[in-house]
């Protein structure tokens, strides 16, 4: 290991210290803040915060053992960059120069995001809550995805995968409320597109596609739709390179091939996007185990129970106007998030780290197309 990584690891002042215990009594507190005032369940609550917090000393361990994305930005952080605003790296580089700025350490610097998933976590479990779920095994087991390894372990550290889905979580709250704060979405759609462009073009749309469904204005429909138009082009154009759809599929192609080498990761179905979706979800699982690894036996385990929880709460007699509208942000954004990501994705380590970011709205939409609401 080089002299850099073992200062990284090795080298903690007390200054660092007392910055951890900080940053303890700050979770603490807001993990209690969260269960007051969003009237969650105490026992559920604590069990989420230990998992999340017995999660971050194997999360730096498997930095420590494999590397990450994260740790190379860290290490390799040579300042404030001035005359650069692009989104996704350049920003998190500005992000970790604060942090550097205010003396955190590679581990405050982690913890600090966990925190923020943590708290992402307390809000899905707000939504979940909120669900008229009469049978309390039924309930239990539908929030037990809070529980499984991976929503917590690839969304701990100093990364765009934790950004986008604190992101993400704040507006599936806010649009499951009652009533939205605006400012809150606003907000977090202007951190979104500063992380990861693609998935705030998604979000965007996503919202339209509500506003287009229960806004009865024609007016205000067009206006819109010129308006989603005019910023998908924009952030196309930030996106790729060129913005025909031509062009775009060739790329994606390209992409999805540089993972396709190893057979034993693979997850291309031969161009059928069906059954492509499925893999991107339930692969690797127990009924078809490729690797006898513990990494590939945990995500085997946790696909399998993703898989019973969908044919659980999948309810076939969902159709209803009512509910399409209500839920067709849901509807879109889970839609685009999982056709687009599982045709570029082709890789089974990948997939399992990426889908996190949108599955809890699609386990929310399936549990919306059931059950109602408890404030409706």
């Amino acid at each position: 290991m080089s002299p850099d990584l073992l200062k990284l690891f090795y080298d903690y002042t007390f200054i660092d210290i007392v910055i951890s215990i900080l940053l303890l009594s700050l979770s603490i507190f807001l993990t209690f803040q969260f269960k007051y005032r969003l009237n969650l369940s105490g026992n559920i609550t604590f069990v989420i915060f230990l998992i999340h917090h017995l999660m971050f000393p194997l999360y730096i361990a498997f930095l420590y053992k494999y590397g990450s994305d994260s740790l190379t930005y860290f290490i390799g952080f040579e300042g404030f960059i001035f005359n650069d605003f692009s989104p996704g790296q350049v920003f998190l580089n500005k992000v970790l120069f604060f942090f550097k700025f205010i003396k955190f350490n590679f581990y405050n610097v982690n913890y600090f995001f966990s925190i923020l998933s943590l708290s992402s976590l307390l809000l899905l479990l707000k939504v979940i809550s909120d669900f008229k779920i009469e049978d309390k095994y039924t309930f239990h087991i539908l929030i037990s995805f809070l529980f499984l390894p991976s929503i917590h372990f690839w969304h701990m550290g100093y990364s765009k995968d934790t950004l986008t889905f604190f992101c993400i979580s704040i507006i599936i709250y806010e649009v499951m409320k009652s009533k939205q704060n605006f400012i809150i979405i606003i907000f977090s759609l202007l951190l979104l597109y500063l992380v990861r462009i693609h998935i705030c073009l998604f979000i965007i749309i996503s919202f339209f596609s509500y506003y287009f469904l229960n806004i009865k204005s024609i007016l205000i429909r067009v206006v819109g739709l010129v308006f989603v138009l005019f910023l998908t082009q924009f952030m196309l154009s930030n996106i790729f390179i060129f913005t025909d759809l031509e062009s775009i599929l060739v790329f994606l192609n390209i992409f999805q091939d540089l993972y396709t080498d190893d057979p034993a990761t693979a997850l291309v179905s031969q161009n059928n996007i069906v059954l492509q979706i499925f893999y991107y979800l339930f692969l690797p699982n127990i009924f078809a185990l490729k690797d006898v690894s513990l990494f590939y036996l945990i995500l085997a385990l946790e696909n399998t129970f993703i898989l019973l929880l969908f044919l659980k709460i999948l309810n076939l007699n969902f159709f209803s106007i009512k509910k399409i509208k209500y839920y067709s942000f849901l509807i879109v954004f889970s839609f685009l998030a999982l056709t687009i990501l599982s045709y570029v994705t082709s890789n089974i380590g990948i997939a399992s780290r990426q889908k996190w970011i949108f599955l809890p709205s699609l386990i929310i939409l399936l549990s919306g197309l059931k059950y109602k609401l408890n404030y409706k």
